[in-house]
């Protein structure tokens, strides 16, 4: 590419990348925490996807820059000029992002987030062409595709979009302002600063035909805008040295011997090209060991930055280049150097996610507790996006598993929301409590369990999480769980039995009705829900919201196994409902000798009852083995009587003599 290197682009690229998605994900964490008592912030959400789509597309311009063939000197300008403006923008806009606050949103300008929503989205649509050119073959085909009247347009929305975002710099309005946060759902009176919807740019050859006057007026657009990012940070930008690019240039090839004629010249080899590169940072960026050797022991400054890129240490470092980063601070880099924000360099280098060069920090002295200038701590950087690599690498050198993100989100709370099974695992096996809550004010095993989450609900469970916990409503959480009617039968159980395994009291009431558990186990069927419980010693004397005692329900219902149950676990065979019924009377209106049995065996008094004693109502049944079960008394049969005429009628009396009507109270008893 005629000495051209891709290397300058691709690492503003990526600084823009990683300013659009630590904003993103800035607001993202906000809008989370807003809640009815906050005002509705209507251009806060498309910020963020703008901000979500910059990066996307950005990553897919490096990806294009490094598979390109060629690239033409005039696209090579545009792509230099073009991601130099939007550095500049994203730096601001990252910068004020994090000015935003819960307690300060009333001050919030709606103006400001409607301009950089639309200079983003425009952004989008330039680099998207900027992609479509570089899969061109030749360079003769880019700059056609560069007059292209889809190119020019692109070029020209960029140039005003971005010159009314650096005329809108402060995301808050002064303080005595009013508020143009709206408090109703919809957009403000009379706006129409919406960001335009994202519809990538076509360019190709076919369209190059335009070429003509509009070419110099885009030329100027977009040098004026370059020429007005400067002019704004004017002290911070780098004046070439003679030199400096050729310097860069041969840093990049690791060409020692032509650097090494440069310093024989007189050349300064801590001189900047016209990117803002020295030549120290082009090799580390070009990973050409050699040539950082050279430099570094020729004196290169190990410190040196322009106001937008890392020192070369941590430079180095988020490139991965080990021996780099080693050679560099054998030399005197200082690995907790700062930005002029006072934010630690370390900070970007753990955005970077490299873990290589995080490590080689790390194991040099770098903290692993560090934190941003907001006060987030890298683990919880970490552990947000994720990594576990990363996040095991930061505890293995003492980053504090039970730190806080800065909206005071402990890091498991973070890992339980995403979810993200294996970093809970990871945090809970290093010593990161389990009894915390969320936000929202839940402890997290309620919150894992509320969300079916159930390998997490067990970890915590593991880890000392309290079983007999409450959500927000004062429910505890066995009672939520029978209730689910989202869970399978066999979930429900399964959930139930690792509460109650784990120290849950099967013993409580919902908050609202003070209905127990237990009931609301029975009132969902499940024999096997109803055994577990009572195996966890669930109390059998509470009654039904109709009144019924819980044997007396499980008759009714025809669950003979669960009136088993609950008589084995000691439910009073005794006890009567509202109706004055008990549970040996319903066994005998139902014929189940079994369930008379039973009863009888366990201290079922054929005298108890209301209105109607058992001892009243069998004999009305005409069932010998049922007065037996009981200890009453069999009538005796009466001899047959004499036989009768022939063609009499003869009568078979074989059982007990019939009453001649049913006991007093029968027809209540029987629910008649």
């Amino acid at each position: 590419m005629d000495g051209f290197s891709v290397v300058s682009l691709t690492s503003s690229a990526a600084t823009i990348s990683n300013r659009a998605l630590s904003s993103a994900e800035e607001l993202k964490e906000l809008i989370q925490n807003l809640d009815s008592q906050h005002f509705t912030i209507p251009h806060l959400s498309p910020l963020g996807d703008a901000l979500h789509q910059l990066h996307q597309q950005v990553a897919q311009l490096q990806t294009a820059l490094n598979g390109a063939s060629a690239i033409s000197v005039r696209l090579q300008t545009h792509l230099s000029q073009s991601l130099e403006a939007c550095d500049g923008i994203a730096a601001v806009l990252n910068k004020q992002v994090m000015r935003l606050q819960l307690d300060n949103l009333l001050l919030f300008d709606e103006k400001f987030c409607a301009v950089h929503s639309h200079t983003l989205v425009s952004y989008c649509q330039l680099f998207d062409v900027f992609v479509k050119l570089l899969s061109l073959p030749d360079k003769e085909h880019q700059d056609a595709a560069l007059d292209s009247t889809e190119s020019m347009a692109c070029l020209e929305q960029v140039s005003i979009a971005s010159q009314r975002a650096s005329e809108t710099r402060d995301i808050l309005l002064p303080e005595g302002a009013p508020p143009t946060v709206s408090s109703s759902k919809g957009p403000l009176p009379g706006d129409s600063n919406e960001p335009p919807p994202y519809e990538p740019a076509v360019p190709g050859p076919s369209s190059s035909a335009a070429a003509g006057p509009s070419s110099p007026a885009l030329g100027f657009s977009m040098s004026s805008l370059t020429n007005s990012f400067k002019a704004m940070t004017s002290n911070l930008w780098p004046k070439p040295d003679p030199l400096a690019t050729a310097f860069c240039q041969a840093a990049l090839r690791g060409d020692v011997k032509q650097m090494s004629g440069f310093l024989a010249q007189g050349g300064n080899m801590n001189g900047r090209d016209g990117d803002g590169n020295t030549p120290l940072t082009c090799a580390i960026l070009a990973d050409k060991e050699e040539a950082v050797m050279f430099l570094l022991t020729s004196g290169a400054d190990v410190s040196s930055r322009d106001g937008s890129k890392l020192p070369p240490v941590f430079l180095a470092a988020s490139a991965g280049s080990v021996d780099a980063v080693r050679l560099l601070i054998s030399k005197g880099a200082d690995i907790n150097q700062k930005s002029w924000s006072g934010q630690s360099f370390f900070v970007d280098v753990v955005a970077s996610e490299n873990v290589k060069g995080i490590q080689a920090l790390l194991e040099n002295g770098a903290n692993a507790n560090t934190t941003s200038i907001s006060g987030r701590s890298v683990i919880a950087q970490v552990v947000k996006k994720g990594n576990i690599e990363l996040a095991t690498l930061l505890i293995r050198h003492g980053a504090d598993v039970n730190s806080y993100d800065i909206t005071g989100n402990s890091l498991i709370a973070l890992a339980v929301g995403q979810p993200n099974v294996e970093m809970v695992r990871l945090l809970l096996r290093h010593g990161a409590s389990a009894t915390g809550r969320g936000l929202n004010g839940n402890t997290m095993l309620v919150d894992a369990i509320s969300k079916r989450r159930m390998e997490i609900a067990t970890l915590l469970l593991g880890r000392g999480a309290d079983a007999s916990a409450r959500d927000l409503q004062g429910n505890p959480i066995l009672v939520a769980v029978i209730r689910d009617t989202k869970l399978t039968e066999q979930e429900r159980l399964d959930t139930a039995n690792l509460l109650l395994r784990h120290g849950a009291s099967p013993n409580v009431n919902d908050s609202t009705w003070s209905m127990a558990a237990m009931c609301y186990a029975m009132e969902n069927g499940s024999s096997e829900l109803v055994k577990l419980m009572l195996r966890y010693g669930a109390s059998t004397d509470k009654k039904m919201k109709g009144g019924e005692t819980l044997l007396l329900y499980a008759m009714d219902n025809g669950k003979s196994d669960q009136a088993t149950k609950l008589v084995q676990h000691g439910a009073d065979v005794n006890a009567t409902d509202k109706k004055g019924r008990t549970p040996l009377m319903q066994a005998i209106i139902k014929g189940d000798l079994e369930l008379i049995k039973l009863l009888r065996r366990y201290g079922a008094d054929v005298n108890a009852g209301g209105v109607v004693s058992p001892a009243e109502l069998a004999p009305a049944m005409n069932n010998f083995e049922m007065l037996r079960l009981l200890g009453l008394e069999i009538p005796t049969i009466p001899p047959p009587p004499p036989a009768q005429a022939s063609g009499s009628a003869v009568t078979d009396e074989s059982g007990p003599p019939r009453p001649q009507s049913p006991p007093p109270g029968y027809d209540k008893a029987v629910g008649h």
